[in-house]
């Protein structure tokens, strides 16, 4: 099976990697950082014996180069079983791409979004495609205001842009999954839990709520938080399921309840679709 992989140099997607690999699965990591991209590939080859593995560069915040990425893919591949939408930042002050996007709502939401649009007729090939969205339970803590994901009317706050990158990310995926309910490609998300990575390598600060959290909630290993990730990408029990929101135990949970609201989502659909002129 081919997978596909974003933000596959380190934490998560890192070991996601380097587990389906040693599956005997045929790999296409997306990264930014083509000299960690290269070593990771030649790390995986050699331990696992599988060389069936690419990497491709991207920068996932910019519409023009996600673009240029699934085209690329489509031309290297004529199918794709699996798409784990792994990537995402947490920036530490509001940021315009050159595009003229949030940062964090232009990776963690835009950038997955387009590239799983652009790759849906890669994915229609596959007799059981996977669409793996890597989410977080942080987007409880907000709500998602259509009217301003730019963040350009109210103050900006990394946590709560952060959660609301991931309310759309959920929400989106609820309602692809009603639209393809009738195709062979379930859509899922997760949440991954606290996991213990360099994440949050761009903030300059971490308050003291991230703290007291890390000391109330001990952080799981990277391999443990790609736990449910790599079940969803490969677990035959898995087999069909679409729709839902997983926790780091692999186990069926709950997400806000914002995100179940049909008439949100749709709106929310449409707004994306209008904003990345698909």
């Amino acid at each position: 099976r081919t997978v596909l992989i974003t933000g596959a140099t380190s934490g998560l997607g890192k070991v996601s990697a380097v587990k389906l690999a040693a599956m005997n699965a045929s790999l296409i990591l997306v990264a930014r950082n083509e000299a960690k991209a290269k070593s990771l590939v030649t790390q995986i080859k050699e331990q696992s014996g599988n060389q069936d593995i690419d990497y491709l560069i991207a920068d996932l915040s910019l519409i023009s180069e996600i673009t240029t990425l699934a085209q690329t893919i489509i031309s290297r591949h004529e199918r794709l079983d699996v798409l784990m939408n792994n990537v995402g930042i947490s920036m530490e002050e509001r940021v315009l791409t050159n595009e003229g996007h949030e940062m964090t709502m232009a990776t963690n939401y835009y950038g997955p979004f387009l590239l799983t649009q652009l790759l849906l007729p890669a994915l229609k090939k596959s007799p059981s495609a996977r669409i793996v969205n890597v989410a977080s339970d942080a987007h409880k803590l907000a709500k998602l205001d259509l009217k301003d994901m730019n963040y350009s009317k109210k103050k900006f706050h990394r946590n709560k842009c952060y959660a609301c990158t991931k309310i759309a990310m959920i929400s989106s995926g609820y309602h692809l999954a009603r639209l393809l309910k009738d195709s062979t490609i379930s859509v899922n998300s997760l949440n991954p839990g606290l996991v213990a990575t360099n994440f949050s390598k761009n903030r300059k600060k971490v308050s003291w709520i991230s703290k007291v959290g890390k000391m109330v909630i001990r952080p799981v290993s990277p391999e443990q938080g790609a736990f449910t990730q790599i079940q969803l990408a490969s677990s035959t029990k898995l087999e069909g399921i679409t729709g839902k929101y997983w926790d780091k135990k692999g186990e069926l949970s709950q997400s806000s309840s914002q995100t179940y609201d049909e008439t949100f989502g749709e709106a929310l659909w449409n707004l994306t679709l209008e904003k990345l002129s698909l």
